[in-house]
């Protein structure tokens, strides 16, 4: 009698994929595709209600959102319509890997979601936080997109939703005991084009919102928009590794020519802390010891690779740059001279 009818589930993953689909397109098409989302809902809640789910979690079924190749956890209805009871207007559920054995990416990739997605969310739920939004396995109450809508358009759309979240004064509440798992790029190339375009996608954002994201959480004393402003402003974590390492051995090799041993403490400091952070992600991600070998194996794999991705961004930069720099040299040399009788 409480089993869900997930015969009505297909026809939730072609809403889904009508609103993926329109998402990244123009405005009026969005607005069409919530239009959509508002009018399939209402359906479903009556259908919900003829199955005796009762009318109660019918009502808590707002707006919850998927992409339309994900796997669902069976319980994570229950456990949005849980939350939204409770008083929560912002949703999140844990987002997982669906093909970990494709490849050492994809296993890697494992870990990475369990720090950024699961260790970062379960600290920031208890310290009443924004876990944030991941653009997959999000729930929102019909209130909170009247109140705050989806306008939305960059990259990074559901970062820049979030961060739209805590500006209106709406945090994310993360959802544990439901998950997510989508399907991840396996080979490099793919890999290579869906992390530049995240990446900058992101370095944009925080040029554009994230000195004044962080001027407001001060000037407000907002504890949720502080944090927010500071996740999208602190490097990425093979980065950050990397200027920690860097800096732990600066300070080492000063100390080893006879300077102070004191400026190493604060480098070495963080190097514990990363560690301690990252094998607490490795716990949380349930791989076991064949999770450790990867992360000791490959995670450096990764790294490099992250390196000679960043040299390649400078130097087509540089090239880009002097290639304008001397097209304008000829467009100067070419342009006619004015004497002083003209």
């Amino acid at each position: 009698e409480n089993a869900f009818p997930f015969e009505y589930f297909a026809e939730w993953r072609v809403l889904a994929r009508r609103f993926q689909s329109s998402s990244s397109a123009t405005l009026n098409e969005c607005s069409t595709a919530v239009a959509i989302a508002n009018q399939a809902l209402s359906a479903w809640n009556a259908k919900l209600v003829s199955h005796r789910i009762g009318r109660r979690l019918a009502a808590a079924l707002d707006m919850p959102f998927v992409d339309a190749d994900t796997e669902v956890s069976p319980n994570l209805l229950r456990a949005f319509a849980r939350r939204f009871e409770a008083g929560a207007q912002a949703l999140q559920a844990s987002y997982g890997v669906r093909n970990p054995g494709s490849s050492w990416r994809t296993r890697l990739m494992v870990l990475s979601f369990a720090l950024f997605h699961l260790t970062r969310s379960l600290g920031r739920e208890r310290l009443g936080l924004s876990s944030g939004l991941r653009g997959n396995g999000m729930g929102m109450t019909r209130g909170l997109l009247a109140r705050v809508p989806y306008a939305a358009f960059s990259i990074v759309e559901d970062v820049e939703y979030g961060l739209l979240l805590g500006e209106a004064g709406c945090r994310v509440h993360h959802v544990p005991e439901a998950e997510v798992r989508g399907d991840m790029v396996a080979g490099e190339r793919g890999s290579r084009s869906q992390r530049r375009r995240w990446e900058q996608g992101r370095r944009a954002l925080a040029a554009a919102r994230g000195p004044a994201l962080l001027s407001a959480a001060i000037r407000r004393r907002d504890p949720v928009l502080l944090d927010l402003a500071l996740d999208l402003l602190v490097p990425p974590l093979a980065t950050l590794s990397l200027i920690t390492l860097a800096g732990a051995l600066a300070a080492l090799l000063l100390h080893a020519l006879g300077g102070p041993g004191w400026p190493a403490a604060p480098w070495l400091g963080a190097a514990a802390c990363l560690v301690v952070y990252v094998l607490r992600g490795w716990r949380l991600s349930g791989t076991g010891a064949r999770g450790l070998v990867d992360l000791l194996v490959f995670a450096p794999v990764y790294v490099l690779w992250k390196i000679a991705r960043a040299l390649e961004v400078t130097f087509s930069a540089l090239m880009s740059s002097r290639s304008q720099s001397g097209a304008l040299v000829m467009r100067s040399d070419c342009s006619p001279k004015r004497t002083s009788g003209t």
